[in-house]
């Protein structure tokens, strides 16, 4: 009984954990080399209708890779792609210092030994 009940506390933390823990994502900027802007694009393909543009200085949410492509997200939700030639992927740090602080405690009840 014990058992079954402890593990659906585990789960139930781990659940409230992710819902309040803040949402981190890597973000994808064009490289430095890159003077105007990258194209966006609608698919992993350069013959694809372009969605807009990004300007060095300015970010996108990055999703995944696939082969010579990353996809990403605008602020709207908005999902595209953008050529890994002209960008790169920059890691979005957790910020220690402003993360929200928690605390797991477990009960644990005491058995005697035979």
């Amino acid at each position: 009984m014990f058992g079954r009940t402890f593990s659906k506390l585990g789960l139930l933390v781990l659940l409230l954990v992710a819902l309040v823990a803040p949402a981190h994502a890597d973000r994808v900027t064009p490289r430095d080399t890159v003077t105007s802007h990258v194209k966006i694009r609608q698919a992993p393909d350069g013959d694809s209708a372009q969605l807009g543009i990004l300007q060095p200085g300015e970010h996108l949410a990055y999703l995944t890779s696939v082969t010579s492509w990353h996809k990403v997200r605008f602020d709207d939700g908005q999902e595209g792609f953008v050529i890994k030639r002209w960008t790169q992927v920059i890691p979005d740090p957790i910020d220690l210092a402003t993360a929200a602080p928690f605390a797991v405690h477990f009960a644990g009840r005491a058995t005697q030994g035979s």
